[in-house]
This record gives structure tokens, sequence and C-alpha cells, in this order.
């Protein structure tokens, strides 16, 4: 007996080795168009769709998931990440807006987009367990006659950033015609409007940062005409 423990030993370890390196964790399907949060150590993922060949949208369940990458344990193997499903009953969207806010930022807001239901907008809770979501409807939104939801539906495809206050500022998009910065308080769920004075040219395809000082930077893209536009405009 006391010869065979270390030979024991070894088969016990690598036994346990064996099935703490090849854990099974949730494989998600490839998508495109998705939302992506991260809030403290983790990376949340939602929504998306794939197309079909002809390039026709396909709606099925596994785009209706909320799901997350941990990375608050360390290093992890590429071919195993570790992604934990949460809900498979989350209303789905692709290429919409989206941002963490709210109160200490420990919301997801998503809106516009494409929607195969008549939903807009809607938040998603975050914490120890991330499970709750919450349409937002109009009667939620103060102020909502400011904005059509339907105004960015199918791929206005405008670029949002949210400051430190929980303001979510909405620029352009493919309705270039309109001039106005939009913007979403994500914890009292109230629209407003402004009138920047150094206003960009309207625009889509661009990208967009905010520094901590509040000011905001369009960056590249075209107009409606498909014309490109220089990082000075």
């Amino acid at each position: 007996m006391f010869m065979n423990t270390p030979h024991f030993l070894f088969k016990s370890l690598f036994f346990l080795s064996f099935t703490s390196t090849f854990a099974q964790y949730y494989q998600p399907q490839h998508r495109i168009g998705h939302q992506t949060f991260l809030v403290g150590d983790r990376i949340f993922f939602e929504g998306g769709t794939y197309f079909t060949e002809g390039r026709t949208p396909k709606y099925d369940g596994p785009w209706f998931v909320l799901f997350y990458l941990e990375l608050g344990h360390g290093q992890f193997q590429l071919s195993n990440p570790p992604f934990y499903l949460l809900r498979d009953d989350i209303p789905d969207n692709f290429d919409g807006m989206s941002i963490v806010g709210g109160k200490d930022f420990s919301t997801g807001v998503i809106f516009g987009g494409v929607w195969s239901n008549n939903e807009s907008f809607y938040s998603i809770g975050f914490g120890q367990n991330p499970v709750s979501f919450k349409v937002i409807r109009q009667d939620d939104i103060q102020n909502s006659q400011l904005i059509s939801p339907a105004k960015y539906l199918y791929s206005a495809i405008p670029q949002v950033v949210v400051d430190k206050n929980g303001l979510m500022y909405i620029w352009a998009g493919n309705y270039s015609s309109d001039r106005t910065m939009y913007i979403f308080d994500t914890i009292k769920y109230s629209w407003s409007t402004s009138a920047p004075l150094n206003k960009p040219t309207p625009r889509t395809d661009y990208s967009v940062v905010i520094t901590p000082d509040g000011r905001i930077f369009y960056i590249f893209g075209q107009d409606n005409l498909g014309n490109y536009i220089s990082i000075t405009d």
C-alpha cells in the first residue's frame, strides 16, 4: 500500500488538473452587430445576428442571449475562454447604439438599430447577478417628444459616447440633414437637445471619443452621398 501511494496520488492530481483545465464553459455562436459592455472584470455580450445566403438577417434563439467573459480570474486559455450564459430571453437587437451609464455606471443602455419586434430602447442592470433588463417605453421617458425612436431604427449608424454624469450624446448618422445633438440622461431617463457651437459636419461611419473635460471629437466618416470627410471637418 505504501509503495503504491505516490502512483495513486499522481493519478489523482493528473485527473484534477485535467478536469479543471478542460472545464466546459458556454460556447457562443458567431455573430455580428452585437453589443458589448465592460463592467468591472467582465465583458458582457448581447444580441447580434448573422446573415444567411443573400445577406438576409436571420433571427434565432442564440441572439436573444446575454452572456459574459470573466476576466477577473487571471489568465485563461484562448481555446476555452470562460464564457458564462446569463439569460436567453433578452430582446434581440443588432447594430444598435450602446453605452454603460446609469447610477454608478452599472447599467447598459441599448438604443436604435434593428429589432424583430416593436421595441427600440432598453436597459440591462449589471451587478453581482446581472440578469435584469427593462424595456424603456415612451411613457418612461421625460421629454420623449424630442426624438422619435423610429429615427434610429434600421441602421442609422450614429456612434454614441457617455460623459461622467451619465449623459449619452447622439449626433448625426444616416440622417445627415439633422444638425441637432440629442442627449439622453441614463439616470433620469430624460431627453434634451443641444446646438453645439462647433458643429461637426453630419456624417456616418465615423469614430468618436469624449475627453474627461467633456469635449467630443468626431473623426472621419462619410456623408449621405458617400463622400469621405476629412479629419478637420
